[in-house]
């Protein structure tokens, strides 16, 4: 439920700063990182995405922040296979396969946080 929460209170986030820059053309820092210390965090874009994903600019949505924009795809290809087929995803894994998943996670974060350094 937290995570939920969590991703509903981020959607509330969302949904004001594009209500914002439709009125006003001006997008507020929503970045604790890049606001105290000036540099992009690695899920920098990530309201941008969503705001560009709103106004279906998707090529734009990509350019911000990639892995974002491929969580959020793959998220919803996910919840469309829950309500359509009441399947849902479960993997039993080692610990093995755990490491190696996890080592690939930061190996994918760290390299959309070289782009989204090189884009920002």
């Amino acid at each position: 439920m937290w995570a939920l929460g969590l991703c509903l209170g981020w959607l509330l986030l969302v949904a004001w700063v594009w209500w914002l820059e439709q009125r006003t053309g001006i997008t507020p820092e929503t970045c604790l990182v890049h606001g105290a210390f000036g540099i992009p965090c690695p899920t920098c874009g990530s309201t941008r995405v969503v705001t560009r994903l709103l106004e279906g600019r998707w090529a734009e949505a990509l350019r911000f922040n990639p892995l974002v924009f491929l969580g959020l795809a793959g998220g919803m290809a996910a919840l469309a296979v829950r309500f359509t087929t009441g399947w849902w995803f479960r993997f039993d894994l080692s610990l093995n396969e755990r490491a190696w998943i996890l080592a690939g996670g930061v190996a994918l974060l760290l390299a959309n946080w070289a782009w989204v350094l090189r884009v920002q």
